[in-house]
């Protein structure tokens, strides 16, 4: 191998671990919603978080007891982004008798 190609092949290797660097860098941190609050308007539950990521996604999401049966199901809410909001409802059959955050990466 020419002292060129050799020298090419070298750059090509810092460029492409550079950017591999770089794309491990820039992947989102996992999501972490803290110090949640909660409240409601009618059936709809609403939990207001903080969050150690800003770019954090997370979302509210409620166990559900259907009235009559006691069948269980769950209302996934709204994705929230770093300190916000999710809401969610159980519906018109239903009641909320548990609810969870849920981080995404």
């Amino acid at each position: 191998m020419s002292l060129l190609l050799r020298k090419r092949v070298a750059a090509l290797g810092v460029i492409l671990g550079a950017t591999a660097a770089l794309t491990i860098a820039a992947q989102p941190a996992e999501a972490t919603a803290i110090n949640c609050t909660y409240s409601h308007n009618g059936a709809t539950i609403f939990a207001t978080c903080d969050n150690t990521n800003p770019y954090g996604e997370w979302y509210l999401k409620l166990t559900c007891q259907r009235y009559g049966n006691d069948h269980l199901y769950y209302a996934k809410g709204t994705l929230a982004y770093g300190s916000s909001r999710s809401q969610a409802n159980c519906g018109t059959t239903g009641e909320v008798i548990d609810d969870t955050i849920v981080n995404l990466t």
